[in-house]
């Protein structure tokens, strides 16, 4: 509907007057929508492989398949009672259920077919199997559970981010259970019509049974060679901790960022135009960048007639390095420019702080201006020798 009313505005607007797009956050949804969709579709694809390799059965693989869009849409259901909405975070939390969904579903298929092998007819065959394991798949639900239950509570920004995450993990998970207990027990019996039959593939993984055979009893009669290495790994584990970097967002490529510059207060409007005009040309002049939206003077983002913003827009992925490399080059190719501070950002997204999307924040008080200003000016000097600072 937007869209639409540009296209009236255009034909109001002079002719030496052009409207356009600068930014469209649709687009950046959209896609995450769509490849948060693939990564679950990509999923019922391999289940289905995986399962038809293991068992042979063409018709037992629509079993896990099947109960997969069955707790996704169970969940979808509780979303809609619950008042929450179908977004990036809801999505990827689903797609990472569907593991737990698959590992429900194949454990008592497995259970099933084995009683199968044993020559027990479809239905006895399906009491006794999901028997044996339905416990044993309620203690490692009620796990699960209660491992992503803590992050419900979670308070503050990551909490906000990471609550519906946590809280799709569990519906999934616990609905995950009640249809492998009850959905895949009887779909599987009534598509076992006759004994499985020994497939390539299950004859294959029989040459190496005896490796893992002989693997899993050395391990057995060398329980302190066993325990030994694993408290060294975990030891490892304790030390590599601190040294392994640590941010609270990765470093996501939305093929944009945006570029702040500031010049001296009290500099004409029309100096700071002609200074944006300059950075505006270097911008342009980089290879990797497809256009440059500017805002100059009028107190853009309550910084004063004296900055200038620019939102900048990277050629296509294919054709171009990470962002963040972009962004890097930047920053050295407007570091030559005199009598102006340009800083280079990320776009505002999680973990931005009234506005702003810097890594570090300082805040310097007082009731004196020009003691204040001393003190800012120091403390720039001191930041900027220091390793590490942009």
């Amino acid at each position: 509907e937007i869209k639409s009313r540009m296209e009236v505005f255009r034909e109001l607007l002079p002719p030496d007057i052009k409207l356009d797009y600068t930014f469209e956050a649709s687009v950046y949804v959209k896609e995450s929508i769509r490849a948060a969709f693939e990564e679950i579709i990509i999923g019922v694809f391999l289940t289905a492989f995986t399962v038809y390799l293991f068992l042979g059965n063409l018709r037992l693989t629509l079993v896990p398949v099947f109960a997969i869009p069955v707790t996704i849409l169970g969940t979808i259901f509780f979303f809609y009672q619950l008042g929450y909405s179908l977004n990036t975070i809801t999505l990827l939390a689903l797609a990472v259920a569907v593991g737990i969904v698959i590992d429900d579903a194949i454990v008592v298929m497995e259970s099933i077919h084995r009683r199968r092998e044993e020559g027990l007819p479809p239905f006895e065959a399906g009491v006794k199997g999901t028997r044996v394991v339905m416990f044993a798949l309620l203690a490692s639900t009620s796990v699960l559970i209660v491992v992503f239950l803590p992050v419900v509570f979670l308070k503050g920004v990551l909490g906000t981010f990471l609550k519906i995450f946590a809280l799709t993990l569990i519906i999934a998970i616990g609905l995950s259970y009640l249809v492998a207990i009850t959905f895949t027990p009887s779909a599987t019996v009534r598509l076992i019509t006759q004994r499985p039959r020994e497939n390539f593939f299950m004859k294959l993984y029989k040459r190496f049974e005896g490796s893992f055979d002989k693997a899993l009893r050395f391990s057995l009669d060398h329980k302190f060679i066993v325990l030994l290495l694993s408290f060294f790994f975990v030891g490892l584990s304790v030390y590599l901790f601190p040294k392994v970097k640590k941010e609270f967002v990765p470093h996501v490529d939305e093929g944009r960022f945006m570029v702040r510059m500031r010049m001296p207060v009290g500099t004409s409007l029309e100096r700071v135009k002609e200074k944006a005009k300059e950075v505006e040309r270097i911008l342009l002049k980089n290879p990797h960048i497809a256009k440059v939206g500017m805002v100059v003077g009028e107190g853009v983002g309550g910084a004063g007639v004296h900055s200038g913003l620019f939102f900048v827009y990277l050629k296509e992925r294919s054709q171009r390095p990470h962002q963040m490399v972009v962004m890097s080059e930047v920053r050295r190719e407007l570091s030559e420019l005199k009598n102006v501070k340009v800083s280079v950002e990320p776009p505002h997204g999680i973990g931005a702080s009234a506005g702003r999307t810097t890594d570090l924040q300082y805040i310097v008080r007082g009731e004196r201006i020009e003691v204040l200003k001393k003190i800012a000016k120091s403390m720039e000097e001191h930041f900027s020798n220091v390793e590490g600072f942009r």
